[in-house]
């Protein structure tokens, strides 16, 4: 935000939005071109110059072009509005920065949370399963354990009804948390997350930078690290990562994920 606020007070760069609804960014915009909600595409799509529309919005497309995108919540069918983002960088020979929806998803991206990547943005011969897919299967007895971290699919999944089908079926669902969610709630078992300001780790922002978070409050209670959960299921299956700090955990990372050597 900061960096685009900057270009467009400072260097005077056009700032062309597109939403369905009200946004911070209407502020500095140049052009602000409202569309029903589901019909971002179609409004893409008129931008490219074989549309043209709005006219005035399209003037004002220079050289460099950067469209960035941010994905609506899991589990939209987005595939038309992509493409439609794609096909406007393209035809600009624009650059595209694709805005996570989250504060954490960039870095949950480059560890291969995401159906046909890997680690590092390896490409998978068997893809796992999406948003939509996981609680399905759950929902179908498909799965024996959900584990859920730091997410709430109740409150934030598209189809709240599959979320709480999924949740009260017949996996054992275990949920990662720092407060009480609608998603706690149907656990059966919670295990207390520490907050941001208690863990150690890093933050990877929008332009792949880390920062280095530091604990600067002792964890209450049994609040602990999820890699720590993880670790301690992990032992409890008969696995051995050899983990004992974060520093163990860097380093395990570093060796295994090419993004981050």
């Amino acid at each position: 935000y900061l960096r685009l606020r900057k270009a467009v007070l400072d260097q005077g760069a056009k700032l062309i939005v597109i939403s369905s609804r009200r946004i911070s960014l209407d502020n500095l915009a140049t052009h602000v071109i409202r569309c029903d909600a589901g019909g971002e595409a179609d409004a893409i799509e008129a931008l490219l110059p074989s549309t043209a529309t709005p006219a005035e919005a399209v003037r004002d497309i220079g050289d460099p072009v950067v469209i960035a995108w941010a994905p609506g919540s899991p589990g939209r069918d987005e595939t038309a509005v992509f493409g439609a983002v794609v096909a406007l960088a393209h035809e600009y020979e624009g650059r595209l920065l694709v805005c996570p929806p989250h504060a954490g998803s960039q870095g949950m991206i480059d560890m291969g949370c995401y159906p046909s990547l890997g680690p590092g943005y390896s490409v998978l011969d068997e893809p796992g399963k999406d948003t939509r897919q996981i609680l399905e299967a759950a929902a179908s007895s498909d799965l024996d354990a959900l584990l859920v971290f730091g997410a709430d699919p109740i409150a934030d999944f598209p189809d709240a009804a599959l979320a709480e089908r999924a949740l009260s079926g017949d996996a054992y669902v275990v949920v990662m948390e720092l407060f009480a969610t609608a998603t706690a709630t149907h656990a059966d078992a919670v295990f207390p997350s520490v907050a941001y300001a208690e863990r150690e780790g890093t933050l990877t922002n929008l332009e792949r930078r880390l920062q280095k978070l530091e604990p600067v409050l002792a964890p209450p209670g049994a609040a602990t690290e999820p890699w720590r959960a993880c670790l301690r299921l992990a032992q409890a299956l008969g696995e051995d990562w050899g983990w004992r700090n974060f520093g163990d955990v860097w380093a395990d990372l570093r060796a295994s994920v090419a993004t981050h050597t």
